[in-house]
């Protein structure tokens, strides 16, 4: 930082330079050459005592052209050691690498300048902080949050397949707003298999035997047949709203103890198994 100069100096600065070139000029001793070489005209008072030009351009008009060529043949070796020397201080500065911006430290908070662009924290210490198990789940929900950020920024909101509202996804292919929608959607398509699914789950908390048991493999098994009416359950009714539809039934309901096995279900129309509902005596039902 310059210091700055009194008051005094700036009152007698046209003075004092005076003095100074004085000074100089009685120092300096007589000029070898009071006027320009060239053009004649008076030498400048800053110029040395040895010069005989007024300015460059006069010394280049006294050279000529052969004087020119040979000045600037001749000119890398008076001035090559002062070249090099100003080229290699050149590339070591283009070679130095550059250092980081200051930063604060992601655990501490302190300020400092990272040796790396990608430094966040100021020493060890505060890395191994950082990565102590409670801060490193900290910083997997902060990357959690920049990420869903970002993918909010990238999709534009969209309708829910199930209960059509209007949601930001969280995924490039997400399509329902929540976890109910997707199994309340996939239920819709696969009604058999969320039926079974049903079913098993019953008989668990009735805590009764039980087994995942194949819609497929009993309709097989019984033929196609509803064992009430002995009416054909063809498999293209599956997935309709026909009354001949095939159902899997328990023999002995769940509510009365049944069991969720083989043994105990059967391949009933959907207006046989309607009617039968949760009643042990089935044929009695039936008139048999």
């Amino acid at each position: 930082m310059a210091i700055p100069k009194s008051n005094w100096y700036q009152r007698n600065r046209a003075r004092v330079l005076a003095s100074r070139l004085e000074q100089y000029l009685a120092e300096r001793g007589p000029r070898a050459h009071a006027t320009c070489v060239v053009c004649a005209a008076p030498m400048p008072a800053t110029a040395r005592w040895d010069t005989k030009y007024c300015s460059k351009l006069c010394r280049s008009r006294s050279r000529g052209a052969k004087n020119k060529a040979a000045y600037w043949q001749t000119y890398y070796a008076r001035h090559g050691k002062r070249l090099r020397a100003a080229n290699n201080l050149r590339r070591r500065l283009e070679r130095a690498p550059r250092r980081p911006k200051p930063r604060s430290c992601r655990q501490c908070g302190l300020t400092f300048t990272p040796k790396m662009d990608k430094g966040t924290f100021c020493s060890t210490r505060c890395c191994d902080r950082a990565m102590s198990v409670r801060n490193r789940l900290k910083e997997n929900a902060r990357r959690r949050r920049v990420s869903a950020a970002r993918r909010k920024r990238r999709m534009p909101p969209r309708k829910c397949l199930a209960c059509g509202v209007v949601f930001n996804p969280s995924r490039i292919k997400g399509r329902w707003c929540s976890k109910r929608c997707l199994m309340r959607d996939w239920a819709k398509h696969h009604p058999d298999i969320a039926r079974s699914h049903r079913l098993v789950r019953r008989a668990r908390l009735r805590r009764v035997p039980y087994e995942r048991i194949s819609p497929q493999v009993v309709f097989e098994r019984d033929g196609w047949t509803c064992q009430w009416c002995r009416q054909p359950t063809p498999a293209s009714l599956i997935r309709t709203t026909s009354l001949s539809r095939p159902t899997i039934d328990h023999v002995v309901p769940l509510s009365k103890g049944g069991t969720h096995l083989y043994s105990n279900v059967q391949c009933l129309c959907f207006s046989c198994n309607s009617r039968k509902g949760a009643r042990l005596l089935a044929h009695e039902e039936k008139g048999e």
